[in-house]
């Protein structure tokens, strides 16, 4: 449903006839008619312009054809030129809209400061050895401890 539909495409129908799922189908075929109109129209031109060209190169002395077909592009060229010189500023005015407007919609999370110091994810954890008869080795950290030798932490050990 995030198919763009052309605003004279776009026409009121009854909300409680149709469902939004059925207005999109609508709105889908009545763009797929307009596109098969304008290719029509489209390839119907085109040929009209080949049949010219045939009938021009037939008919004309080559000097003649050369100098309509290279005034013809001139033509062309200036007026391409202007159509794009006014899509580019159009597109610059909504650029330019579309900045100074106000961003209402997007939710930005608020940001932690640059340097916070998080806490640990888990607390050191110590081992007590039950086998050992000594007073100083009953309080083994768990990097020293090597006969079960299993990571406390998940996180920072690849699977």
């Amino acid at each position: 449903m995030n198919d763009i539909i052309p605003k004279f495409l776009r026409i009121k129908l009854p909300r409680k006839r149709y469902n939004p799922t059925e207005e999109h189908q609508i709105y889908k075929t009545l763009l797929k008619q307009e596109i098969n109109n304008q290719h029509k129209t489209r390839t119907i031109t085109h040929t009209k312009i080949k049949f010219l060209h045939h009938h021009l190169l037939q008919h004309l002395h080559y000097m003649e054809y050369e100098t309509i077909y290279n005034d013809l592009q001139e033509e062309i060229k200036s007026n391409n030129q202007e159509l794009d010189h006014k899509r580019w500023k159009k597109l610059d005015h909504l650029i330019n809209n579309k900045n100074k407007a106000p961003q209402k919609h997007k939710k930005h999370p608020q940001e932690k400061p640059r340097y916070q110091q998080t806490p640990p994810t888990s607390p050191r954890t110590t081992h007590i050895n039950i086998d050992s008869k000594s007073p100083s080795s009953n309080h083994r950290s768990s990097t020293q401890d090597t006969d079960n030798a299993q990571p406390q932490n998940t996180d920072s050990y690849p699977l």
